[in-house]
């Protein structure tokens, strides 16, 4: 019988560190357990308010004056003498400046690319806005002159003018289209006649119509509904498209149980606002067929198409408003528990990041099965935070509750993909794997 022999010091110091080696590696997975993880702190914080979810994400810190787009880094500093009364509106989704509150009840525009505010006649009040393609200032109603509108430059200088005749009726309002091609004016609903009249600004052409405005489009092309009813409020029972060029219609849909109105969502997409159980329609822009049907939550109200959001994300496109989501190619409701007031949706159109009502907690959820995959929740200190999406990043901000100044601006990144491939790139996996089989191996060759 062989003889046996106690393993020595040396064997046991191995078997010790071997162990304590293998305990670390446990330890390392537990603590970054965690999916996402600060990465970088930044001054500012995250607008609240009119522009918290605009079409930029962008950080502002009053004291230095500096804002910051998050995406390119790209930062402006405010003049000294503009912060003291600052109070951002919305920055322009073309970056090329920001609507501002100095003081006064009126708005004012300042012009990232000029590094100045952008001059506006004097009494303008409200009545004007940024074209979108954030060259020109649209400017209706001068004060000097009611019939006259003008299309400004960023620089002031006046680009194009159009003077209507005098109107014997009253006008409701008036719209233009997104880069100020055309002109509508809407008239009120009592008023006999034409319940619009469209004006070309860079010619003498006008265009009258019987029926209710829904949108125009910067090419020409306009969305009515009938107006056979005496109200406004009352239901239309077909939709059209006309392209004002040369007068063609280029679809006409009857719609018998009633139409409200219709918004273009882009990217060939229009909103029909159909009368029933709370349900909107999506149809092609230029051909009018019909593409998928929304419903939405009876206790959240009638979907407006006025309030829906077009997002394409990857190979996926949703449709989201203030209150659900849903899939714009199978027009199915997303399973996404609660309100949803903000929603963004990642790159791979899988994940999407929902920033709840008063920023508590900002999470992220499987879109197919609406399961939280994180929340950005802070341990009591800090009230909020707000998110926003940043690439393949999120930025969060929050107010901190001691004194109630804003909390750094935190950058959040994920630690590995998802899934097993993220498993697989953890080195820490790899070193529990291998001191686990060396702890087995040098316990199999002990001495005996």
């Amino acid at each position: 019988m062989p003889e046996t022999r106690a393993p020595g010091w040396r064997f046991i110091l191995t078997l010790w560190v071997l162990f304590l080696s293998i305990a670390g590696c446990c330890w390392l997975i537990w603590e970054r357990r965690v999916a996402w993880h600060v990465v970088e702190t930044l001054p500012g914080r995250l607008q609240c308010g009119e522009d918290l979810h605009g079409a930029v994400t962008y950080a502002f810190d009053p004291p230095s004056g500096r804002l910051t787009f998050l995406d390119t880094r790209e930062s402006f500093v405010i003049p000294e003498q503009l912060r003291s009364n600052l109070e951002l509106v919305e920055v322009h989704p073309s970056r090329c400046g920001f609507v501002f509150y100095g003081g006064a009840s009126e708005k004012r525009f300042w012009s990232l690319r000029a590094g100045r505010e952008v001059p506006l006649p004097s009494g303008l009040s409200d009545s004007w806005k940024i074209s979108a393609d954030g060259t020109r200032l649209l400017t209706m109603e001068l004060p000097e002159d009611r019939r006259c509108f003008r299309i400004l430059g960023l620089d002031g200088a006046v680009i194009r003018e159009r003077r209507l005749p005098p109107e014997q009726r009253p006008v409701h309002h008036h719209v233009y289209s997104p880069d100020g091609a055309f002109l509508v004016l809407v008239y009120a609903d009592y008023s006999p006649g034409d319940r619009i009249r469209i004006y070309e600004m860079a010619s003498e052409r006008a265009w009258p119509f019987s029926e209710h405005l829904c949108d125009i489009s910067e090419d020409g092309t306009v969305w009515l509904r009938d107006a056979a009813a005496a109200s406004d409020r009352s239901p239309s029972t077909s939709l059209r498209a006309v392209r004002l060029a040369d007068g063609a219609q280029l679809w006409k849909l009857s719609l018998p149980d009633g139409v409200s109105g219709a918004t273009c969502l882009g990217r060939d997409r229009l909103a029909v606002d159909l009368y029933g159980p709370n349900t909107c329609a999506i149809v092609e822009a230029r051909t009018g067929r019909s593409l998928v049907q929304l419903e939405g939550r009876q206790s959240n109200g009638a979907i407006r198409s006025t309030s829906l959001r077009l997002h394409q994300a990857g190979p996926r496109c949703y449709v989201t408003d203030s209150c659900d989501a849903w899939s714009a190619e199978t027009g199915q409701r997303l399973s996404l528990k609660g309100d949803v007031p903000s929603v963004e949706f990642f790159d791979d159109g899988r994940r999407a990041l929902i920033d709840v009502k008063c920023g508590w907690p900002g999470r992220i959820v499987d879109v197919e099965s609406g399961a939280e995959l994180f929340a950005f929740r802070e341990p009591g200190a800090v009230v909020g935070p707000n998110v926003r999406i940043v690439g393949n990043r999120v930025v969060a901000s929050g107010v901190d509750r001691a004194s109630g100044t804003a909390a750094p601006l935190q950058v959040w990144e994920r630690r590995y993909p998802e899934g097993w491939k993220g498993h697989l790139q953890r080195p820490e996996l790899f070193g529990a794997i291998f001191l686990g089989a060396a702890l087995l191996s040098l316990w199999a060759n002990r001495p005996r």
